[in-house]
């Protein structure tokens, strides 16, 4: 099981690639990367990781191809998956949340 954590660092590293980057992804490719996002978050906070083999079953795509994945994403990040920035990045999108849900 993931946990919010995970969750919010995918996206912190989903935002570093789009930093770095400056491509929008392909249609259907979002899906992917905040798979990959999530495989790496995954990998930086935990101490037992979840296996690509699994990974690989519920995207429902190949082992080899996860793997071509996270290494093709990493070297977008600059192979950084370091929690600079997590703190302030996890107050702004929880104060973004919280002032959302106290306007309906």
């Amino acid at each position: 099981m993931l946990s919010a954590h995970t969750l919010f660092f995918a996206l912190l590293l989903l935002l570093r690639l789009a930093h770095a980057t400056r491509q929008r992804p392909e249609p259907g490719a979002e899906i992917r990367l905040l798979g990959v996002a999530l495989i790496l978050a995954d990998a930086a906070l935990s101490d037992w990781t979840i296996p690509v083999r699994t990974w690989a079953r519920l995207m429902g795509i190949a082992v080899a191809e996860v793997v071509t994945m996270k290494r093709e994403f990493l070297s977008g990040v600059g192979f950084d998956l370091s929690a600079g920035g997590y703190g302030e990045f996890l107050r702004t999108v929880v104060g973004s949340l919280l002032a959302v849900g106290g306007r309906e």
